[in-house]
């Protein structure tokens, strides 16, 4: 019987795979070059933000001047929009510098709040692993999602898709090393938290690290959620040395862990039992 390897999620946010409103060509790269190698033993899945940043990239290589408010829902679509392909286009020449190519997918709430939508995305994601050397690139959808049918962000997004397709790890990669017991930007004294293992703390550890806002607090939530369904969680820093490798292949233990629970939610999971 031939064995199944094992799924991986891996969600990069918009400033780890972006430096000074560009996208951070080397970062995908890095990534790539990882992703070839954790291939042999895993089937990989990558959720990406980028796309937004690098619409607005272009807006300010072209001079040009965003008509709609800087912020809002239709800004963000029409930067989404426009940066679309030129973000695909980074991951797609990277990653066929080592072999690999990209299946594109773009998601709403819908795609896993609507049954028959589910079951398609999540088979699609099946067949794209399946086939040699292709790994899906997911992004949230947001030329044409309303407010009813948005992730929010994409640490939500990657924690839908590592509970629906069963994923055994999911790691968010970030510009931090992972989630403090304090402000590491105004307190000398805050540590790095090496696991968390109750929703209060991460609540109260992630609030504190990032001043109550910005993007902490929302992948310790997600990554709690992942995690009562047994899904191994880690939160890691993408300037750290082959993070992906020395995490899989090395089992060693980086940035911030979040231990699986005990609860199987398997009516979650693709395909429905």
């Amino acid at each position: 019987m031939t064995n199944i390897k094992p799924i991986v999620v891996i969600k990069y946010g918009t400033h780890s795979i972006t430096c000074n409103n560009q996208l951070n060509l080397d970062a995908i790269e890095q990534g790539a070059i990882q992703i070839e190698q954790l291939l042999e033993d895993y089937r990989i899945i990558v959720v990406s933000s980028g796309a937004v940043a690098a619409g607005r990239s272009l807006y300010q290589q072209n001079g040009r001047t965003c008509k709609k408010e800087s912020g809002s829902i239709e800004e963000k679509q029409l930067m989404a929009s426009v940066g679309q392909q030129p973000f695909l286009q980074a991951y797609q020449y990277k990653y066929e510098e080592s072999g690999l190519l990209i299946g594109p997918c773009l998601f709403t709430k819908l795609d896993f709040h609507n049954l028959q939508h589910r079951e398609q995305s999540m088979r699609t994601l099946t067949n794209l692993m399946e086939e040699k050397n292709i790994v899906p690139v997911i992004n949230e959808n947001d030329v044409t999602a309303v407010d009813e049918l948005k992730f929010g962000d994409n640490d939500a997004l990657a924690a839908d898709v590592a509970i629906h397709m069963g994923a055994s790890r999911l790691i968010y990669v970030t510009h931090h090393d992972g989630i403090y017991t304090e402000n590491p930007e105004i307190d000398p004294e805050a540590t790095l938290i090496s696991t968390l293992s109750e929703m209060e703390q991460i609540k109260s550890c992630a609030s504190k690290s990032t001043g109550g806002t910005g993007g902490a607090i929302s992948k310790a939530i997600h990554a709690f959620r992942a995690s009562r369904v047994g899904i191994e969680v880690d939160i890691v820093n993408v300037d750290e040395k082959d993070v992906l490798l020395r995490l899989l292949q090395k089992r060693e233990h980086i940035g911030t862990h979040i231990n699986a629970g005990a609860e199987e939610l398997s009516t979650y999971r693709y395909p429905p039992s």
